[in-house]
């Protein structure tokens, strides 16, 4: 915010980033908030009245268009963090994660689905077979060999099967 000639402060448009520049991030544990970088030096003043320099590469921080945070690059991190769409997942609860599904389960989103669908249970009729974490990486690398999915893998290697158990 700039002052006026009548001292009555005003928003400062020239603080507003471009929109393409902004991330959305989370104050900790607050309401979504929107961070740009500072672009050249100003005089910001902050909803509680107090005027802030900020400087190229400063972080802006406001709720909609009202700036509520200016906070030096090096400071930034500490005190917000990204707020991504979608499912996160506390560090405690990456942990337990990790612990059930195998280290480095909870490293992206393609390794959980990973994780979770080897302990799918292959299932003939009434019959559950358990398989490791490790026999489905060597059914997975079979079914790679023939170029097939694990699903048609174990679809044909069923089928051979029964044939294979009629035929005695």
């Amino acid at each position: 915010m700039t002052p006026t000639t009548t001292g009555d402060p005003t928003p400062s448009t020239s603080t507003l980033g471009p929109t393409s520049d902004r991330r959305t991030v989370r104050a900790r544990p607050q309401d979504l908030l929107t961070a740009w970088q500072a672009v050249k030096t100003e005089l910001v003043t902050l909803p509680s009245g107090y005027p802030v320099h900020v400087y190229p590469g400063d972080w802006l921080v406001a709720n909609g268009e009202r700036i509520v945070d200016a906070v030096p690059t090096a400071q930034f991190d500490r005190l917000y963090e990204p707020a991504l769409s979608g499912l996160t997942i506390p560090d405690a609860t990456r942990a337990d994660l990790d612990r059930v599904l195998g280290l480095g389960a909870t490293t992206s989103a393609n390794d959980l689905l990973f994780a979770v669908s080897r302990l799918a249970r292959l299932q003939v009729g009434e019959i559950v077979v358990e398989l490791s974490p490790p026999q489905w990486e060597e059914l997975k690398k079979r079914a790679a060999v023939q170029n097939q999915t694990v699903r048609v893998f174990m679809e044909r290697l069923v089928a051979k099967f029964t044939q294979d158990l009629w035929s005695l």
